[in-house]
């Protein structure tokens, strides 16, 4: 009868101690660093790419005195969104290798010639047309492309529509500055972003093309670019010899059709990153 009490005490024991080390293990595991990550994610709030188009459709509402609920949801979000933008985690690569590019296939074509290794894009511009652009390429006469680009609605479906050609420098300098013009027709309204091949942003202009009468806010300034009323601009991007991008060309507003992007090499007004 003792031994048989014993081995009851025994198994008890057995279920307690294991019931502990469950508990203790499923402590550990919440305050392990995955279990942390959504906190941190809520802590750190919207990501980068979100954040950028909260502060365009905030800018959008500003230039057209809309007052709507979700124009001012926006607007309020914008505020928080600028000081994320300008944190570490979205600062700009300021190095030349612009990010680890992902082994993507290299550009159905080429334009402009040149001498660097051939410029692998990540996602965004994997099998993509590349325009190489040299000192031979200038203001009075660039480099131009037609792009062929999508219908967007103001904000409404089908929303906004990315394009993406690929560009590298190839200066006879060791830096050197790099412009590039979208040209639009009036009453359109675009968004250009200048991207290194890992998706990290180099600069961008997002003004309010119909409108771009209030500096800082929807004249495109600030990250490099200006905004016109027929144009977006990048002026002077600092680029490395055999700097590779992916330019993203954004329809917001727009009936679509082929549009004219010009790329030239000059003066260097802006540093990524800076």
């Amino acid at each position: 009868m003792a031994g048989k009490r014993i081995w009851v005490v025994l198994t008890a024991l057995v279920f307690v101690i294991g019931a502990v080390a469950a508990g203790a293990a499923t402590s550990s595991a919440s305050n392990s660093p995955r279990a942390s990550t959504g906190s941190a994610r809520a802590e750190a709030g919207p990501s980068c790419k979100k954040c950028k188009k909260i502060v365009r459709k905030a800018k959008r509402c500003k230039a057209q005195d809309n007052d709507s609920a979700k124009c001012k949801r926006a607007i309020k979000k914008a505020k928080k969104c600028k000081k994320i933008l300008k944190s570490e985690r979205c600062r700009k690569p300021t190095g030349g290798g612009g990010g680890s590019p992902s082994p993507s296939p290299s550009p159905s074509s080429t334009t402009g010639g040149g001498s660097c290794p051939a410029y692998v894009p990540g996602e965004e511009g994997a099998g993509k047309p590349t325009s190489i652009v040299t000192d031979a390429a200038t203001e009075a006469k660039p480099i131009e492309v037609t792009v062929a680009t999508a219908e967007a609605a103001g904000g409404q479906s089908p929303g906004e529509v990315s394009q993406f050609h690929n560009i590298q420098v190839d200066p006879a300098a060791a830096e050197t500055g790099l412009w590039v013009r979208f040209e639009m027709a009036e009453g359109e309204d675009y968004d250009i972003y200048l991207n290194y091949a890992d998706g990290s942003e180099a600069a961008h202009a997002g003004g309010y093309n119909p409108a771009p009468v209030i500096p800082g806010e929807t004249d495109g300034t600030g990250y490099g670019g200006h905004s016109e009323t027929t144009a977006e601009q990048l002026d002077g991007i600092k680029s490395p010899d055999c700097q590779g991008y992916t330019l993203d060309m954004a329809s917001f507003q727009t009936p679509g059709g082929d549009k004219t992007l010009k790329l030239w090499l000059g003066e260097a007004k802006y540093t990524p990153g800076g």
